[in-house]
């Protein structure tokens, strides 16, 4: 699983307008998913349908990252039970699949080449 401090480095190499967004899970692909979407004000939080909570908004990745979240969530202290970080679209499925970063499966069972 990548370190916090690995996150941010690609949540912060997307450029402005980007939008990417993030799947968390802390069990399996069946399991609740949440999601950090970055835009350029700063980021959001959300859990996922079918339960959706909408979005909540922060100023940057890092006050996300420490505040209590949804579910009783907070990443600071629940970073080591995350089971996947998944990004959802563009150049990050692409830029983690060519480096084979954690996500070839999740890719390859979701996405046809």
């Amino acid at each position: 699983m990548m370190t916090f401090e690995e996150f941010e480095f690609l949540y912060n190499a997307s450029g402005p307008g980007a939008e990417p967004e993030f799947y968390l899970y802390f069990g399996t692909y069946d399991d609740i998913e949440y999601m950090i979407i970055k835009f350029d004000n700063g980021p959001s939080f959300q859990r996922c349908e079918p339960n959706g909570s909408g979005e909540i908004f922060y100023k940057s990745l890092r006050e996300l990252y420490t505040a209590d979240l949804i579910d009783g969530i907070n990443l600071k202290r629940d970073w080591h039970k995350l089971t996947c970080i998944t990004p959802v679209h563009g150049e990050w499925i692409d830029y983690c699949y060519k480096h084979n970063i954690e996500y070839k499966e999740y890719y390859d069972k979701h996405f046809d080449n």
